[in-house]
């Protein structure tokens, strides 16, 4: 197979909603690099988890935006070369209906 990695496993936090928007939301998720952190409002204690990808599409105007583009150079692009090589391949989205996976 053209990589030696069988699996990756990637995190993509999404931007707010509309709603969410309007309801005032504020975001407990940070990313930074490959780890992404979640805070509890009530406690303010941190989880950490680490990924081989995270990607954070909160905010466009940010210098870790991610792209869609960016996105599927880092995990696509690999799906599609091994699979025109006759390999088999899968990818597996995760997330909430209308989330945007």
């Amino acid at each position: 197979m053209g990589d030696t990695e069988n699996l990756r496993v990637a995190v993509r936090v999404r931007p707010f909603s509309a709603r969410e928007t309007d309801e005032g939301a504020t975001s407990i998720v940070q990313v930074a690099g490959n780890s992404t952190s979640l805070t509890d409002p009530a406690t303010g204690k941190e989880r950490h988890f680490a990924f081989d990808y995270s990607f954070d599409s909160t905010d466009a105007s940010a210098r870790n935006y991610a792209s869609q583009e960016l996105v599927f150079d880092k995990l696509g692009s690999h799906l599609i070369d091994n699979a025109c090589q006759g390999y088999n391949v899968s990818l597996f989205a995760y997330g909430q209906t209308g989330s945007g996976k």
